[in-house]
């Protein structure tokens, strides 16, 4: 059930959202900050990746996820955020070993 249908079949009581039809005693309705209205219904992708990809691997990335967020959930593309974070491999641990160790299980580094 998406957001906006569970509001239509649901009206909001001083207990939460009951169905239509239940309690009479209704609150008036919270008011959204701006920011909230603007990102309620996006999609926010965040992608943690080492350091060192350059801008074009960055925008290929965020256009590619951005086309395939925009397709699978039928939002604009307009509508999807995509936050790419470089991480230092220093800062970046797996199976216990930091990932700038030269020694990983299984020969990775």
């Amino acid at each position: 059930m998406r957001r906006c249908d569970l509001f239509k079949s649901h009206r909001r009581t001083r207990s939460g959202l009951s169905p239509v039809g239940g309690p009479e005693i209704l609150d008036p309705p919270a008011r959204e900050s701006s920011l909230e209205k603007r990102t309620a219904d996006m999609p926010v992708i965040t992608v943690n990746w080492w350091q060192g990809n350059d801008r074009e691997a960055r925008k290929e990335l965020v256009v590619g996820i951005t086309d395939v967020v925009s397709r699978v959930s039928g939002c604009p593309h307009e509508a999807v955020t995509v936050i790419v974070r470089d991480v230092a491999p220093g800062h970046w641990g797996r199976g216990g070993h930091l990932a700038d160790e030269t020694h990983l299980p299984g020969g990775r580094r």
